[in-house]
């Protein structure tokens, strides 16, 4: 059983600085602080050492590397995060090259690089808390040995267990993933949207699903799509692949991709090359820019042509460089491979419905919670890298599911009872979590529904609880920072 935020909060609550691997668990207890102070009340090793909200500066140290040596982008990415997962695994930096098949001279220079350039990595190594500092550390087993270097000699431990079991609560199984957007969608509304979180693998069909169903019905939601999935990016990208795929293209390949660009094309012509047909002088313009331009010219060609800013990928590409240089093929792979392996960040929705995926957060911070799918992608596989033990990596991300699974005062689990033919696999987990063998969802607790599922056959709209900061006694005084706070945000207090 694990223990709801509230009461997780409640366990260090005189402590001066409480510390946790789990930033969703470090935001949620700060809101909770209701004494004012300078500084977070809550935070993780690395962001209270850099003192950044999210420390992330691997995007940062790629740049120095792709600019400072002669390492391709693949071979500065992998280096980079091998790196950085070594001296956050190992608590050093130099034990990389301890390792035989890291022992080469592209980690060689990568090591001599990063260990020259600033970073929260080494923030976290030259901060120590001092044996004064009352300091409350939760769930201690999932800081890694980086982490463990800020801790002083004496410290209180609290664990996000009761010590008691709990049982799983009933699985409602639907015949097929629209069957279970169709349920989801049902339960919602905008005026509850603040209340709700939503788990789910955000790799699988599900994801795209639930994004689209919840902007066709007006819901709020953040989490959603990233850099990547901006429509505007992809089109780019793929329309400057098929630019650069010549003679072989076919309209019919072409033509969902000029759509963006205003363009209707023939569909009787579907069979012919491009270079035989007249798609249009807007397409014409953009292929000239990527054959004769530079990658600024480029993405100025497609913001003319669809009338749409392409500010993200612009501000990236001049980030790295690359905004004066040719825009060649060999280009065109390493914006695609940069886009596709770094989370970059996006203005995205800060209200409404919280998204988030099952394999990568123990925390939902929400009141109610459905979870989605609980299949095979809610488990994290541990890394084939020679300082990660796998027995532990499973025992620390089982922990991980067991508490996120009890996140939220509702909860509500909504699985597909089969795909192509086959009973779904849950989760490899609830194999640990339940006294017999788990194969499907029927071997769960679960009530079956149709593929006509309303909202009476999965259950009663859900009223959203009081969150637990309705039960503090109203305050006497109210200081200027917390005025403040008020003032910007009021959801937040």
């Amino acid at each position: 059983e694990a223990k709801p935020i509230a009461p997780l909060a409640a366990d260090p609550r005189e402590a001066e600085l409480t510390l946790s691997a789990d930033p969703p668990l470090t935001l949620a207890l700060d809101r909770r602080t209701s004494t004012p102070r300078l500084g977070r009340a809550s935070a993780t090793p690395r962001s209270y050492a850099a003192n950044e909200f999210v420390p992330s500066d691997r995007r940062r140290l790629f740049t120095k590397l792709i600019t400072e040596t002669d390492l391709t982008w693949k071979q500065a990415h992998r280096a980079l995060d091998r790196c950085l997962q070594c001296w956050d695994a190992t608590g050093s930096l130099d034990t990389i090259t301890d390792y035989p098949e890291f022992d080469t001279s592209q980690f060689h220079t990568t090591r001599d690089v990063l260990q020259a350039a600033d970073s929260s990595y080494h923030d976290l190594e030259a901060t120590t808390l001092p044996d004064s500092t009352d300091l409350a550390v939760i769930n201690e087993a999932g800081l890694s040995p980086l982490d463990r270097t800020i801790l002083p000699d004496t410290y209180q431990q609290v664990s996000p267990f009761t010590g008691d079991t709990t049982s799983l609560p009933q699985f409602h199984v639907f015949p097929s993933t629209t069957a279970i957007v169709d349920a989801l969608i049902t339960q919602l509304d905008a005026h509850t949207a603040e209340a709700v979180g939503i788990v789910l693998d955000e790799s699988s069909l599900l994801s795209p699903l639930v994004e689209s169903a919840l902007e066709t019905a007006g819901i709020p939601y953040q989490g959603g799509p990233g850099f990547i999935d901006d429509p505007d990016v992809r089109t780019f990208l793929r329309l400057a692949e098929a630019v650069f795929t010549g003679s072989d293209l076919r309209v019919g390949e072409l033509r969902p991709l000029v759509e963006r660009l205003g363009i209707d094309l023939n569909r009787t012509a579907d069979h012919r090359r491009v270079d035989r047909v007249a798609i249009g002088p807007a397409y014409e313009q953009f292929a000239d820019a990527l054959h004769t331009g530079t990658v600024a010219d480029a993405i100025a060609a497609y913001e003319r042509a669809a009338d749409n800013a392409l500010t993200h990928l612009r501000e990236e590409c001049e980030r790295l460089g690359l905004l004066s240089t040719p825009f060649t093929p060999q280009r065109l792979t390493q914006l695609r491979y940069y886009s596709e392996s770094f989370d970059i960040p996006v203005d995205q929705p800060n209200d409404g419905i919280l998204l988030t995926d099952g394999a990568a957060t123990s925390y939902v911070d929400r009141p109610v919670v459905f979870y989605l799918g609980l299949g095979d992608g809610w488990a994290q596989q541990p890394p084939d890298r020679p300082w990660v033990d796998p027995v532990e990596h499973v025992q620390q991300d089982l922990d991980r599911f067991e508490i996120l699974l009890q996140n939220g005062q509702q909860r509500h689990f909504l699985v597909q009872a089969s795909q192509a033919d086959a009973d779904t696999t849950p989760c490899v987990y609830f194999q640990d979590l339940v006294e017999h063998s788990v194969e499907s969802f029927s071997d769960l607790p679960h009530i079956t529904h149709g593929a006509d599922a309303t909202r009476e056959s999965v259950g009663t709209p859900f009223v959203a609880p009081e969150t637990s900061d309705t039960d503090r006694e109203p305050p006497e005084t109210i200081s200027q920072s917390t005025l403040q706070r008020l003032a910007n945000c009021p959801r937040e207090e």
